[in-house]
């Protein structure tokens, strides 16, 4: 799985060190200014903040390449994403350094990273984002049974499944689906398409997704 937040927070520590035509490029797929991009984002993981999701960011510095990495770059990502920085001589005992600082960062939901190190390498950008909620209505025993579940392809098979009623129900015509909320402020979505999953994908956008949140 891919967090669109992991990506737009690593996104936004690349940017602080973008210049000239790389940093109108960054800028114009954000929609905005970089600092606008640093204080929207740092609101945003304010607003998100909770005892359920884990959120750490991290810039590791090869010292074997002979690069100047401009003080202005790390103190804005340490400001506005508390990036931590590690700056040591690139070797295979750095990836393990890596894979432990996200493994302890995500609470050991997350083991692993990254497989090796390439010396040559100069910086690595590291996000690492977990979340671990409790339902607002949790699932008791009789609640998990088995059942066919039938994936994209028509494929079938038997598996483990969580049964419950929810009252949020959604449709729009070309989907159905249901919201589950956690005890926090996060919920769960599903949407099952009535149409072809690829097709439904690709016509998707952020403002199909909100009328079919809204469709409840």
């Amino acid at each position: 799985l891919v967090s669109p937040i992991s990506v737009l927070l690593a996104l936004g520590i690349t940017a602080n060190g973008a210049d000239n035509e790389t940093l109108a490029e960054m800028e114009q797929a954000f929609g905005g200014k970089i600092e606008d991009i640093n204080k929207n984002l740092i609101n945003y993981l304010q607003l998100i903040n909770s005892n359920s999701i884990y959120i750490a960011n991290s810039i590791w510095i090869n010292a074997l390449q002979n690069v100047d990495i401009k003080d202005d770059f790390l103190e804005a990502n340490s400001k506005y994403y508390n990036a931590e920085i590690y700056s040591e001589k690139f070797t295979d005992q750095t990836a393990v350094k890596i894979n432990n600082w996200v493994k302890e960062n995500t609470k050991e939901m997350i083991e692993k990273i990254i497989e090796n190190i390439n010396n040559d390498t100069v910086m690595y950008i590291v996000n690492a984002i977990a979340f671990d909620g409790e339902w607002e209505n949790g699932y008791d025993e009789n609640q998990v049974r088995n059942d066919i579940f039938t994936n994209y392809k028509g494929e079938q098979k038997d598996v483990e499944m969580m049964i419950s009623e929810e009252k949020f129900f959604l449709t729009d015509g070309k989907a159905i689906g249901f919201i589950k909320p956690y005890q926090e402020k996060f919920s769960f979505v599903a949407i099952l398409p009535q149409v072809d999953l690829s097709q439904y994908i690709s016509q998707m956008t952020g403002e199909s997704f909100l009328d079919f949140m809204n469709s409840r």
